[in-house]
């Protein structure tokens, strides 16, 4: 009766509401002249836009009246879900046009960063920033592909603009290299310090006004490549060049040149942080993930240590090795640092986070012994220079490696985009006749020759149509319906997709009375440990963290369905994340009784100095050490589990008197039972604030109880 009453409890709870990778659609993309795949963003809604530059006069399907006016021009595709063509547009003047970065935004309007030698660059009507002069700047289409509006910053080469971001406020953030802007004076740092600075600029999204502008560097060179922003507005960029006077913002050493992070507080206008990652050729790869900042960047070999917990610790040799860096968001402190390569050149030339929370890297490799799964696509390079795709997950753990490309001179990947399963689109330039394209090809075969490059375009599948999925967003702990790192014994409630019976199925007892791991079909295994299973249902279930996580960082999740795995995902781990037991949705009154039994509410309030009992999970390890599965079923009472770390409980923001704090009787380990006494000067009210606090790790805010 305990454990059917419990299934009970969590379920009304509730709020209402792979195999192996291959390749679902590969294309060349070009004419008779040269084509490089630079950039592909993807929408809400699944079409993936694709950006190359092109000298080209017979570049596919373009637009009747539409053709190409100078040395090389920018060509933007959009392409549906179906990898059907929506548009084609060429943009260019008389000069090289080359585009950089690109985002789209919620209406389907699409910019994209671009650098032009060309004085007669298109300006459509209403374009009030920039002269004629060649330069740099943002240009932005329609969802039909009409060019809608320009920003240049006049300067001669080499000024670029290479990344690009959108703000929640639709603003179009960007960052490059500049030896200076007419007019332009900055707010951190005014005027350009040396050869060249990098420079960051927010425009709106008319891009008629600039709304932040400032220069960054030193009398050395200095670039951006990549920009990202956090949900408080602060900037991340990652930068390359430097030197020793770098501004740090917190006192780090900046011994040198090479690539480096930074973060840039633009409403007080300073540095906040510059981290020296290696000396090398630069970085191309930049994610702000929450709590985490991560950066892909190309080393030499110098300059440069991995952590303990690295993938591969030591240099490949060659005269290149990528690096991935995980680094704290809010002190540029490195968490993680892992080389990755072969005996030859390996490049980074993309990231992507998918949603699951693992780094998707595409670049570029010579190396014969570049590192590869079991499952890879291609296992061996033909080419000189191939392209190359891997997946590493949030905890550092290489999941997938493959190379890509044919047997031509190279195989360039230069682009990535994530769409919303986790499935990749990459893209860039190959000299290969063979390189490997579908069924329903746009364009089957190259329409260049010899070692002049044509673009391609490749959706790599992780994720199928029909396999079991989960992402980060789909777990929460069962109590608070908050996401974040769990802890071990935790309660969870995960929402996967292509999971789970048609009919709800809850929790057996096995013969030695532990709940099964399990029931329906169903499993989810923590670094291959299986979890007690609650329940399960179509695209839902709950079960409990194994106790096997505790002292850990990062665990491997897969839920299985029917013996089908889905991709692993890592997620943190903390030593405890408590969450209360609500009425509903996590919020509002907690499931809580007073001290006659009766359940609380604002009609049968608790009186002030009086005993309550509520529930919570997430309580980490416990004393004696928690046991998977195991009912709570003991003859004394100092049997019972308790947390481990010190517990704390405040009612009305006054500590409360803990009596018992500790696993539920009779039911299963992970179920909290609070026994305490609160405070008689507690305010009374029909919405007193009830707070756990378990070790450091604090409960959810805003569970109440009604006290008269």
């Amino acid at each position: 009766m305990r454990l059917r009453s419990l299934l009970s409890f969590l379920v009304a709870l509730l709020p209402a509401f792979a195999g192996p990778p291959r390749l679902s659609y590969s294309t060349y993309l070009g004419g008779s002249g040269s084509e490089l795949v630079d950039t592909i963003t993807t929408d809400s809604a699944g079409n993936y836009y694709v950006a190359a530059h092109t000298n080209s006069p017979n570049y596919p399907r373009l637009p009747v009246g539409q053709s190409f006016s100078g040395d090389l021009d920018i060509v933007v595709s959009k392409f549906s879900p179906a990898n059907a063509l929506l548009y084609s547009t060429v943009i260019g003047g008389s000069g090289s046009d080359t585009p950089g970065n690109a985002a789209v935004d919620s209406d389907g309007n699409l910019y994209l960063t671009f650098s032009t030698t060309s004085t007669n660059f298109p300006r459509p009507s209403g374009s009030v920033i920039g002269g004629s002069a060649a330069g740099t700047g943002v240009l932005k289409l329609s969802p039909s592909g009409t060019l809608t509006a320009v920003a240049l910053f006049a300067c001669p080469p080499p000024a670029f603009a290479s990344g690009l971001t959108l703000d929640a406020n639709g603003n179009v953030w960007i960052c490059g290299g500049t030896t200076g802007f007419a007019g332009q004076t900055g707010a951190i740092q005014r005027d350009v310090a040396g050869g060249g600075d990098i420079f960051v600029a927010r425009f709106n999204s008319a891009l008629t006004q600039i709304g932040y502008f400032t220069y960054l560097g030193t009398a050395a060179e200095e670039n951006a490549s990549r920009i990202g922003l956090d949900a408080a507005g602060n900037v991340y960029l990652l930068g390359n060049g430097g030197s020793a006077s770098f501004p740090t913002g917190g006192g780090k050493a900046f011994p040198g040149a090479g690539s480096f992070a930074v973060k840039l507080d633009t409403v007080n206008n300073k540095v906040l942080f510059a981290t020296y990652l290696t000396a090398g050729t630069g970085g191309s790869g930049l994610v702000v993930d929450g709590a985490d900042v991560w950066v892909a960047a190309n080393s030499s070999g110098t300059g440069f240590t991995p952590t303990p917990d690295a993938a591969q610790t030591v240099y490949a040799g060659g005269f290149n090795d990528m690096i991935l860096a995980r680094l704290n968001a809010s002190d540029g402190q490195i968490r993680y640092a892992t080389y990755f390569g072969g005996n030859g050149g390996d490049f980074a030339n993309g990231l992507a986070l998918d949603p699951a929370g693992n780094l998707i890297i595409f670049g570029n490799t010579s190396s014969t012994n570049f590192p590869v799964t079991p499952d890879a696509l291609r296992k061996t390079a033909s080419a000189q220079t191939t392209g190359f795709i891997a997946v590493i997950d949030g905890g550092g753990r290489l999941l997938y490696s493959s190379y890509l490309g044919g047997s031509g001179t190279f195989d360039f990947g230069l682009a990535i985009a994530v769409d919303a399963a986790g499935n990749a689109i990459v893209g860039g330039g190959t000299t290969s006749a063979d390189f490997p394209v579908t069924a329903g090809a746009f364009q089957t075969q190259r329409g260049s020759g010899g070692d002049v490059p044509d673009g391609y375009v490749t959706r790599v599948e992780f994720v199928a149509a029909a396999d079991p999925n989960l992402t980060r967003a789909a777990v929460q702990n069962a109590a608070s319906f908050r996401g974040g790192a769990i802890a071990p014994g935790e309660v969870v409630v995960i929402y996967p997709s292509n999971a789970g019976p048609a009919n709800l199925v809850t929790a057996a007892l096995t013969a030695d009375r532990k709940i099964s791991t399990l029931i329906g079909a169903t499993r989810v295994l923590f670094d291959g440990t299986p979890a007690p299973m609650v329940y399960t249902v179509k695209g839902q279930a709950s079960f409990t963290v194994p106790y096997a996580l505790a002292g850990k960082s990062f665990t491997r999740v897969v839920v299985e369905y029917n013996g089908v795995s889905s991709r692993p995902m890592a997620f943190p781990v903390t030593a405890a994340a408590p969450g209360i037991f609500t009425i509903a949705s996590g919020t509002g009154p907690a499931a809580l009784f007073n001290e006659n039994g009766s359940p609380n509410s604002a009609q049968n309030p608790a009186d002030r100095g009086s005993i309550i009992v509520f529930f919570a999970s997430g309580e980490g390890q416990t004393s004696p050490a928690g046991v998977d599965g195991r009912l709570n079923e003991f003859a004394r009472l100092e049997d019972y589990p308790r947390p481990l770390q010190t517990v704390k409980v405040t009612v009305g923001g006054l500590p409360a008197e803990i009596l018992y704090a500790g696993g539920a009787p009779s039911f299963l380990a992970g179920l909290m039972q609070f026994n305490v006494r609160m405070s008689p000067g507690v305010q009374p009210g029909p919405s007193v604030l009830l707070e756990v606090t378990i070790g450091t790790n604090t409960s959810q805010p805003a569970v109440t109880l009604a006290v008269k």
